[in-house]
């Protein structure tokens, strides 16, 4: 029996299994439900050996003959969100799976029910990583502390795109998704009456001029041709409109693609921020956080990736991205492992909801992708693995 005919086959129940997950949504690192479902259904199948991590766990089935190794990765964590999705199955817990996650776990757990009846035809290993709180970016690091990719030579994963018609593969060589970085900017000013702000050391104006002069590190400190995106989401001081706060905090985010770009960043924030605060008499604080690099594909495994999907739904529906997105993925800090590949599995389909941005508690996503998506993942693996 052939893949196709092998997830056909499954396809209800796999379905059936997402809309469990969906509908007890779970947040990173809380993931007891699906965890506890997710290794009761690995334990079932042949030569399947199961690690619970506690979120999240690591499967691993050896082939017949020696080989490579290939890691499978899905994440499993929903969002703090109240879902208005309108499906039957939807969360009513105050989490919503509104990045697709529950597809992207449906899919492994379908791949590893396929696979494990396919070990004759394996020449080498698949481990199957079932990784909570990618929203969080603490999934990844939990489970490498497990030992997830001790081994592995190549690693594969997917993302839902409701950007893009159900049936189709959307695949990018190198860069495909930022680096995603945290900044916390404190500036220290001196508190005084509003009436008299000689007396004073501003430090709203102050942070104010650190804001804009902040744009300067992506508009004229870095290469026009290489992307980057600072933004500062929050600012906050001060108690009352006639007090000259003493102190602001403002939190943001940087993002790149090019990990050279991504170790100048830090340099130049601070550099920028010090030089404007100390010009108006204050003091300032930078505490930059290094959070996900670039996701950066590796050709060989794209390459992989494109074979396997034009098997399964034909060259004319596998199409290039083109350009990269400035959302960041922990799946990088398993590239930082080994090579691998990215890729989305598109889900969008006639209904309006099905076709809004990820993150929206409003969105749907079209089932049938999970069929498809592990066709792909299977006939990826099985092709690495001949």
């Amino acid at each position: 029996m052939d893949i196709a005919k092998k997830v056909d086959g499954l396809a209800e129940s796999v379905i059936a299994f997402r809309r469990y997950i969906h509908e007890n949504a779970e947040l990173g690192m809380k993931e007891v439900l699906a965890t506890k479902r997710i290794v009761e259904e690995l334990r079932k199948l042949p030569g399947i050996e199961v690690q619970d991590t506690a979120p999240g766990c690591i499967a691993v089935l050896k082939g017949k003959k020696p080989g490579k190794t290939l890691a499978l990765r899905a994440d499993m964590d929903a969002l703090p969100m109240v879902e208005e999705s309108g499906l039957p199955f939807a969360s009513k817990n105050g989490a919503c799976h509104s990045c697709g996650h529950d597809i992207h776990t449906s899919v492994l757990l379908g791949s590893a029910m396929v696979l494990s009846s396919m070990a004759d035809q394996i020449s080498g290993t698949i481990k199957f990583l079932f990784q909570p709180a990618e929203e969080t970016l603490e999934g990844a690091v939990h489970l490498l502390k497990h030992n997830a990719m001790d081994g592995v030579d190549n690693i594969l994963a997917l993302h839902t795109w409701p950007y893009g018609r159900v049936g189709t593969i959307g695949y990018k060589r190198g860069p495909m998704q930022a680096s995603a970085d945290m900044v916390d900017i404190t500036v220290t000013g001196r508190a005084g009456h509003a009436a008299y702000p000689q007396k004073s050391i501003d430090s709203v104006l102050i942070a104010a001029q650190i804001v804009t002069a902040l744009q300067a590190v992506v508009a004229r400190q870095t290469d026009p041709l290489e992307a980057a995106v600072l933004t500062l989401g929050t600012i906050n001081g001060g108690t009352a409109r006639n007090i000259i706060a003493p102190e602001v905090v403002m939190t943001g985010t940087v993002r790149t693609l090019s990990p050279e770009v991504r170790k100048n960043m830090p340099g130049l924030i601070e550099r920028i921020a010090t030089n404007v605060a100390e010009a108006f008499g204050a003091k300032v604080d930078v505490n930059y956080m290094m959070g996900t690099p670039p996701v950066v594909n590796d050709n060989s495994m794209v390459d992989v990736l494109i074979e396997a999907a034009t098997q399964v739904v034909g060259a004319e529906n596998v199409y290039d991205l083109e350009t990269p997105t400035m959302g960041g993925e922990d799946y990088a800090f398993y590239l930082e492992k080994a090579p691998g590949a990215f890729f989305r599995l598109c889900t969008a389909n006639d209904d309006p909801q099905t076709q809004i941005a990820a993150h929206n508690a409003k969105i749907r996503y079209d089932e049938s992708a999970i069929p498809l998506g592990m066709k792909v993942m299977c006939q990826a693996a099985l092709n690495y693995l001949k």
